[in-house]
Parts: C-alpha cells; sequence; structure tokens
C-alpha cells in the first residue's frame, strides 16, 4: 500500500491533536494496509466469528446486524471514514454481529496480526483508535437515548436526519425499519406521512429530504407547528384538518 494511502488513515484515525504522526510512523504503518473491495450483500464476517482483521471505509456502506439478515436488527449502519472489525479483535472475543455490505465500496483492511503488533506497539494508533471507539459508542448511545420515550414518528425523523448524506437517506424501508427495531409496515406509514406533508420524496431504496427544517420540526426537538411560510391549504393543513374531523366523530360517538 502507498505511503498517501497511510497518510490518509493517520489524518482521519481519531481526532487527538495530541497523538499526531510522524513521517517515519506513517511510512512504518503503509506496508500494513491492503486496498480493497465490497459489493452490494457481502458478508465480511459473521456474527460469531473472529474478524481476519480491521476494515477502514474509504467510500460505500456497511451494516452491522445482530443476525444473519437486517430483519434481525440493524445495529450500525457505517460510512466513509469509519472501521469495524477492532471491537471483537481488541475484546479477543467472536464478533456479536455480522458485518454486510450494503452498497458497492472500497476499504483499506489491516490484518489482526498486524493490527495487534501496531495497538501494542505504537501508544499514539492507540490513543488514536481509542478515540475512533469513543466516538462510535457516543453515536450508538445517543440513538438510544433518542428513542427512550419516543414515538416511531419521530425516531424516523430523527433517522432520516443523523443517517442521510447530501439530502439523502440511500437505504431502503427494510433498513431504516431494523435500525429503528420495528417493522416495515409502520415505518412505511410513518414514511407515506411525512410524503404527503411535503417534506421528504420515497423513491426506490432511498428518501429524499426535501424539506430539512420540517422534518427536524417532526421529531419532537422542536415545535410541530407549520412555518408561517406554509401556505394555506397545503399538506401540513390538510393533515390537520384530517386529524381534527377524527377527533370530532370520536367525540360524537361517545
Amino acid at each position: 500500500m502507498t505511503y498517501e494511502d497511510a497518510r490518509w488513515v493517520a489524518k482521519h484515525l481519531g481526532r487527538s491533536e495530541a497523538a499526531l504522526f510522524s513521517p517515519a510512523e506513517v511510512e512504518a504503518l503503509a506496508p500494513m494496509l491492503q486496498d480493497c473491495s465490497f459489493n452490494p450483500g457481502e458478508v465480511l464476517f459473521d456474527r460469531g466469528s473472529v474478524p481476519d482483521g480491521v476494515w477502514i471505509i474509504k467510500n460505500g456502506w456497511v451494516e452491522l446486524l445482530a443476525g444473519a439478515t437486517p430483519a434481525a436488527g440493524v445495529i450500525e449502519l457505517l460510512g466513509p471514514l469509519q472501521c469495524f472489525g477492532e471491537i471483537p479483535l481488541m475484546l479477543e472475543e467472536p464478533a456479536p454481529y455480522t458485518a454486510k455490505a450494503v452498497t458497492e465500496g472500497s476499504c483499506l483492511f489491516m490484518a489482526a496480526p498486524d493490527f495487534a503488533r501496531v495497538i501494542a506497539g505504537n501508544p499514539k494508533f492507540l490513543l488514536r483508535w481509542a478515540g475512533k471507539l469513543a466516538g462510535r459508542v457516543a453515536r450508538v448511545q445517543g440513538r438510544i437515548v433518542e428513542m427512550l420515550g419516543s414515538s416511531l414518528r419521530e425516531q424516523v425523523a430523527r433517522l432520516l436526519l443523523h443517517e442521510s448524506r447530501d439530502g439523502v437517506f440511500a437505504f431502503s424501508q427494510d433498513t431504516c425499519a431494523a435500525m429503528l427495531g420495528a417493522s416495515r409496515a409502520p415505518v412505511n406509514q410513518v414514511l407515506k406521512e411525512f410524503e404527503r406533508l411535503g417534506v421528504v420524496a420515497i423513491g426506490y431504496g432511498q428518501v429524499e429530504i426535501l424539506d430539512e427544517p420540517g422534518v427536524a420540526r417532526l421529531t419532537g426537538d422542536s415545535p410541530l407547528e407549520p412555518e408561517p411560510s406554509r401556505q394555506a391549504g397545503g399538506p401540513w393543513d390538510a393533515l390537520r384538518t384530517r386529524q381534527l374531523l377524527r377527533s370530532r366523530g370520536r367525540r360524537g360517538s361517545s
């Protein structure tokens, strides 16, 4: 692997300015890295197995599954500059999840023996990698906190905002549901509601965010009232009207 690839890893591995790599350390890292690629649906390692090494994603997406398929639950969705495989190696335990490619992509791979040597012999590398892991843990914990006490509607809105890139959540509704631990049907109903409100557009294998502030209001973290600029009679008003009619109907039948 080239010196430039090793420098790319050193630059994006963690955020500790106190543990910057010297040119000599970057050069020593280069022979340990292998360029590789993955295809949609490819399993990189199975739950219960020990990974062959560590992957650092350059482009594309990989999901960590609680079982063999997304239906078992998506633990985490990983994209560019993120790593996986290191936790089982550092714990010296089988992986508690399956790593499966969602899209095609490329990555840098470091074999398990090389990873063990570099974290044992380079405190800077270990510190930077620990920072990377801490960021992932904080992100997952944040998702759990947001899900507690939240409606499915609020959870879907937050997921769209957090996992979209350039205004597009480029994953299927099955993946969306699996990440929330929900079934596909109610998630589809929520997305259809968002589409009626005019804040998203549902496409094949993706959801495009048309109105980011509008989606943000649906998270429950800010007022759900429409902006003053929304025109009367729009999709938001139509939804509120239907809700009011249903409410009156229930009162009338009681």
